[in-house]
């Protein structure tokens, strides 16, 4: 940073100047073009990828509720206090927004799951059924 004196404004109250500052970006740094949580990301996807490939289908679900708990300390502190007044917003105060934030934890793992289960070949294909 640059620092640069803008003015010297006398108080009469104190009978002493005050001086303001002006601080301004001297070298920008350059954009980071692969930040941590791209790594983690990225950590992510390959565990749902072995997961999917090596692992049976009945064990999906608990390695998705275990994956959801695993840094549930982290996004109770950085994201819950958010997520809990705007869920409080607009569903009211009768809710549980504790149990409302861990189920949504839990169904972004499963959908990660049903991606990685998708890009594995050949180890599931969901039967759809057309009535009517």
């Amino acid at each position: 940073f640059r620092t640069a004196i803008i003015a010297d404004v006398f108080v009469p109250e104190y009978a002493e100047d005050v001086r303001f500052f002006s601080r301004k970006l001297a070298n920008p740094g350059r954009l980071r073009r692969f930040s941590t949580r791209d790594l983690r990301e990225s950590l992510i996807t390959l565990f749902y990828l072995a997961v999917a490939a090596a692992l049976p289908v009945r064990w999906w679900s608990p390695i998705c509720d275990w994956a959801s708990r695993f840094r549930l300390k982290r996004h109770m502190r950085k994201d819950f206090r958010a997520y809990a007044a705007a869920t409080r917003a607009v569903l009211g105060d009768g809710i549980d927004a504790r149990k409302l934030f861990e189920a949504m934890l839990t169904a972004r793992h499963r959908r990660r799951m049903q991606l990685a289960a998708h890009l594995v070949a050949g180890r599931w294909t969901p039967t759809i059924r057309l009535e009517g």
